[in-house]
């Protein structure tokens, strides 16, 4: 059967819409199909937070039934947004029996229509699809007309631009890419990133980001240096400013790429300062770092009211040409979390020094390799023991240290939500037999 768009906000003011799933996936539906002005029913045994409200305003009706044929008789259309695809299959199956179009999510070939993601202005309407393939690119698109709202409509009733563009300049955006997630990107940093000319990443930048980015600039992934001499960072760095010199002043949009954000150990002060020297315009977009990243991966807060009233981070990495040591180890609060960047190289020296500061040696530390990556690895243990940890299951970079008691409520929460998503596994499987007669 040929997929029919349903362009929601046209056909389905007043219908009876019966939504099978309470979930993430069935509210989203819920909230389009309500200001389109649908009347809902949904049947599920249990709500998500914002869609319970809706059912105590009387915006939506909750039934708390097993899904059975019969109550098509009411439906003017249907959705199957339960989490079982087994379960959703069956639902379509019968609807289609009784001549009821129905949705089901994430799944066009057994859908009979297809929401479209819709933009208005005055009496124009444009609906953008992708056959239900990728929901998300109909999302982006569909803000992007939001945003160009009046410029749109402008064109359509007078057919030219509003205004002259103006000509191209060459501007260089230091940008931080956050810990890895590409879904932990900033929008402005993803915006940057799509219409760029250029963009120049850290080699630790996962590719997946910038195939999330569905940027078509032209890549240059810096490499680290196979044998580091003492003056090795600094003539990479001189070539990488130069490099950027010469591509803003070729007009071209430079988006410098950097892992986590770029003013906590990413020198984009430096690149900052030599590129205003150089009279190139400039522009820092921060960027989620490691240790706020990092530490949400694994429920560890960096303050709380029990534990830690304040945190700090350090380098474990200092930079070999400084003439002395310039973190004052003595002085690092003993009651707050410290978090430590780059601690792999050198983590036997950083538990010495934290010990010999007067830490205890059974201060909790926890390592986090790869943090909000799919491959990310965690390893609890003690700040004395913190080099073991590193050897013994070969942690490599990049990875983050946090030492403190914060990371003794992490471990025990991250114990607490393990049982809960067993406990919510169970109940998932109870609630598909439940949907189905």
């Amino acid at each position: 059967m040929k997929i029919k768009y349903l362009p929601v906000g046209l056909n389905v003011n007043g219908k009876r819409v019966i939504v099978v799933g309470g979930g993430r996936v069935a509210s989203m539906k819920i909230k389009k199909l309500l200001s389109a002005g649908a009347r809902i029913t949904v049947l599920s045994p249990a709500l998500s937070t914002d869609l319970k409200e809706l059912s105590e305003r009387g915006t939506i009706e909750h039934k708390i039934a097993r899904f059975h044929p019969n109550v098509l008789e009411e439906a003017d259309l249907l959705i199957a947004a339960t989490s079982s695809k087994e379960v959703n299959s069956k639902i379509s199956g019968l609807a289609r029996q009784r001549r009821i179009p129905v949705n089901v999510v994430d799944d066009p070939s057994i859908s009979d229509f297809i929401s479209l993601a819709v933009s208005s202005f005055g009496d124009f309407m444009i609906a953008v699809s992708t056959d239900g393939h990728d929901p998300g690119v109909s999302s982006r698109i569909r803000a992007f007309m939001d945003d160009h709202k009046y410029e749109l409509a402008v064109r359509m009733i007078l057919g030219r631009r509003t205004e002259k563009r103006p000509e191209k300049r060459g501007k260089v955006y230091i940008t931080g890419a956050g810990p890895g997630d590409p879904e932990l990107l900033t929008i402005k940093a993803l915006a940057l990133m799509k219409s760029a000319d250029v963009i120049i990443k850290d080699y630790l930048i996962p590719d997946d980001l910038i195939r999330f980015s569905g940027s078509s600039a032209d890549v240059i992934s810096l490499r680290p240096l196979g044998v580091r001499s003492a003056h090795g960072s600094k003539f990479r760095q001189h070539h990488l400013n130069q490099m950027m010199v010469r591509l803003a002043l070729e007009g071209k949009t430079i988006v410098r790429l950097k892992s986590g954000d770029p003013f906590i150990f990413g020198r984009g002060g430096e690149e900052v300062e030599y590129l205003v020297s150089q009279g190139i315009p400039v522009e820092v977009i921060p960027g989620i770092t490691s240790a706020l990243g990092g530490a949400a991966s694994i429920c560890l807060p960096l303050t709380h009211r029990k534990f830690a009233s304040s945190f700090t981070i350090i380098t474990g990495q200092e930079d070999e040409n400084k003439e002395r040591e310039t973190t004052d180890w003595s002085r690092l609060p003993q009651n707050g979390t410290i978090v430590a960047y780059m601690p792999v190289k050198n983590a036997l020296r950083l538990q010495d020094r934290l010990m010999e500061a007067g830490f205890s040696s059974t201060t909790p530390a926890v390592i986090v390799e790869k943090a909000t990556h799919p491959s990310q690895r965690v390893f609890y243990s003690i700040l004395s023991q913190i080099g073991q940890t590193v050897k013994e299951n070969r942690i490599s970079s990049p990875a983050i240290l946090f030492i403190g008691e914060t990371v003794k409520f992490s471990s025990n929460i991250r114990e607490s939500l393990q049982g809960i998503d067993e406990q919510k596994y169970e109940e998932s499987n109870k609630t598909n037999r439940f949907l189905m007669t």
